[in-house]
């Protein structure tokens, strides 16, 4: 009887690591896969740019900590580009930067105020550097039109203190849906190639590295607690409702 029951699970990832002893990848369990997304050539120029956006997913509050492991909270941003493929003839997006720090509200303020005055996607230019708000060699890239932030704890404050000095934002509300919930939303997106990483120069085939941080949660995250941070998770998975709901007929169906 034991061994039937142990049989249920000869073949499944539970069976491979407690039966077979395997050491499990534990983004073979995460429900974004890295293969989804599609990697923009290194040598390609980068596409016109409709629209870019700024998603932050703030530290609810600076002394913000985790119960067990006293650490802190970073806040995380993804920068995203909108732009119409040539190839599939509909609107898709790629990720332009990503970036998560320990930042408290003056500091974050500056920040932000750094990074709108980055321009992405210069056409004069077959790569991208946008990385801390490094400017662009050439100045003819376009810059960040909208800032997504979740609205709550010390997002309200960021949002308010931006719209008094004319930035502006849109404030998202989760509502009752959980991370998880909201990450298997719009997993759609990606598992149907609308989501682009620009491939690294030096590494063929793979994307930069400055994106990796941001993979490694997405890509592993299936609840609170299957990574140390989820901050990227929040801040993508807002861009990615964004983008659903603006092009809801294109994301659905061609």
């Amino acid at each position: 009887t034991f061994f039937q029951q142990l049989a249920k699970y000869e073949g499944t990832q539970l069976g491979r690591q407690e039966l077979m002893g395997e050491l499990i990848d534990p983004e073979e369990s995460g429900i974004i896969k890295r293969s989804w997304f599609q990697l923009w050539p290194a040598d390609k120029k980068l596409p016109a740019f409709d629209f870019i956006v700024m998603s932050l997913d703030t530290a609810f509050t600076e002394q913000t900590r985790d119960k067990k492991t006293g650490a802190a909270d970073p806040t995380a941003s993804t920068v995203w580009g909108f732009f119409k493929n040539p190839t599939t003839k509909r609107t898709e997006i790629m990720l332009l930067d990503c970036w998560q720090e320990w930042l408290g509200l003056p500091d974050l303020i500056d920040k932000v105020r750094k990074e709108l005055k980055v321009e992405y996607g210069d056409v004069a230019v077959p790569m991208l550097k946008p990385l801390y708000g490094a400017p662009l060699v050439g100045g003819t890239g376009k810059k960040i039109d909208l800032i997504i932030i979740e609205d709550k704890g010390s997002g309200i404050s960021l949002r308010q203190m931006l719209e008094r000095e004319g930035v502006v934002t849109f404030p998202y509300n989760p509502g009752r849906a959980d991370k998880l919930a909201r990450l298997h939303i719009v997993s759609h997106i990606p598992a149907n190639g609308y989501v682009w990483l620009p491939e690294s120069k030096k590494r063929a085939g793979e994307p930069m590295t400055w994106t990796e941080p941001l993979l490694a949660q997405l890509c592993v995250f299936t609840g609170d607690g299957s990574t140390e941070h989820d901050d990227f998770v929040d801040s993508t998975t807002h861009v990615w409702l964004y983008f659903a709901d603006r092009f809801a007929m294109v994301v659905t169906g061609d």
